[in-house]
C-alpha cells in the first residue's frame, strides 16, 4: 500500500465515523415518535433499498465466494444486528455517560482482535494513543447521573465487541467480497430482521403502536439522514477505508464519533460544554493523528 491509498484510506475513516457521529441529532428526533424496532425497521428498510436501485441501475451482480458466504452473512450479525440490539437496550438502562466510556474501549478489542485474528502488526505507541484516546473519551463524559448496572454494563459491552468483530471481519473479507456486496448484504440483514421484530413488538404489545409519525416531515428528513447518510454511504466509506487500514488505525477513528456528537449536541441542540469536555475532545483528535502518523520504525508486536 503506498502513502496515497493510506491517506485516501484514513479520510475515507473520518468521513464516515463523523456522519455517525451527526447520527445521533437525527435518532433522537425519530426516536421521539415511535419505538425503537419500528424507526430500526424503516429505517434499514429504506437502506435496503437504496442499495437494491444502486445494484439495479449499475446492473451488479451480488459476487459472494461459497468460501466467503459464512464470514459474511457473520459480518451481517455483528453489524447491525447484535450491535443496535445490544445498544438499544444498555442505553436504557445505564446513563449516557457510562455508555460513552464503555464504548471507547472499542480499539482495545480491536486491536486485541486484530492480534489474535489477522497476525496484525501493533506498535507499543499505537497502544499507548489507544488508552490515551479512551482517557480522552471519559473526559468528555464526566457527568454521570442515575445508577450503575451490571446488566447494562454487559449489554454495551455486547455492543463493544460487536464493533470490534465487524472492523476485523470486514478487513478479513476485503479479498473476497468487496465493499458494496459486504454492506448490501449487512443491510439486507438487517432490514429482515428488524422488521421482524417491529412485526412481533406490533402483535404483542398492550398498546397499538401509533403511526401518526408518518405523516410527518422531520421524521423522514431522520430516516432520509439514517438510511442514505449514516447507513448506506457511512458503510461504504468505513468498508471501503477497510481494503488499506488495518484494524488498529481504523479502530481508533471511532472515538472521533464521540466528539462529532458533542460538537453537534452544542451547536444543534444548545448544549453547554466545558473545559473538561474541550480538553477531552483535544486529547482524542491528538491521539487520532498520532495513530494515522506512526512510521514503521516503531517497536512492534506480531502475532507469531
Amino acid at each position: 500500500m503506498n502513502k496515497r491509498e493510506q491517506w485516501q484510506s484514513f479520510l475515507l475513516l473520518f468521513l464516515g465515523y463523523a456522519i455517525f457521529g451527526f447520527s445521533f441529532l437525527f435518532s433522537k428526533n425519530a426516536l421521539s415518535m415511535t419505538t425503537p424496532f419500528v424507526m430500526l425497521s424503516i429505517r434499514f428498510f429504506l437502506t435496503f433499498l437504496i442499495l437494491l436501485g444502486i445494484k439495479v441501475i449499475q446492473k451488479r451482480k451480488l459476487s459472494i465466494q461459497k468460501k466467503a458466504l459464512r464470514g459474511v452473512l457473520l459480518l451481517g450479525l455483528v453489524q447491525p444486528i447484535l450491535y443496535f440490539i445490544f445498544e438499544a437496550y444498555g442505553v436504557k438502562i445505564l446513563p449516557t455517560s457510562y455508555v460513552g466510556i464503555i464504548l471507547s474501549i472499542i480499539p482495545i478489542i480491536s486491536f486485541l482482535l486484530g492480534f489474535l485474528l489477522l497476525a496484525e502488526r501493533v506498535s507499543a505507541l499505537q497502544i499507548l494513543f489507544a488508552i490515551l484516546s479512551i482517557f480522552g473519551v471519559f473526559l468528555t463524559t464526566t457527568q454521570f447521573e442515575g445508577s450503575f448496572s451490571w446488566l447494562g454494563f454487559f449489554l454495551i459491552l455486547g455492543s463493544v465487541v460487536s464493533a470490534a468483530f465487524f472492523n476485523v471481519l470486514s478487513r478479513k473479507l476485503t479479498t473476497h467480497v468487496s465493499a458494496f456486496d459486504r454492506t448490501f448484504v449487512m443491510f439486507g440483514m438487517g432490514f429482515v430482521f428488524f422488521s421482524m421484530m417491529a412485526l412481533i413488538e406490533g402483535l404483542t404489545s398492550s398498546t397499538p403502536i401509533d403511526f401518526t409519525f408518518l405523516g410527518n416531515i422531520s421524521f423522514w428528513l431522520a430516516m432520509l439522514y439514517l438510511a442514505l447518510v449514516s447507513s448506506v454511504i457511512a458503510f461504504l466509506l468505513i468498508n471501503s477505508a477497510m481494503n488499506h487500514a488495518t484494524v488498529a488505525q481504523a479502530s481508533i477513528f471511532a472515538n472521533l464519533t464521540t466528539v462529532i456528537a458533542i460538537f453537534s449536541g452544542v451547536v444543534f441542540l444548545h448544549e453547554n460544554i466545558g473545559w473538561v469536555e474541550i480538553l477531552g475532545t483535544i486529547i482524542i483528535i491528538g491521539s487520532v493523528l498520532a495513530v494515522t502518523q506512526l512510521k514503521r520504525r516503531n517497536p512492534s508486536i506480531q502475532k507469531k
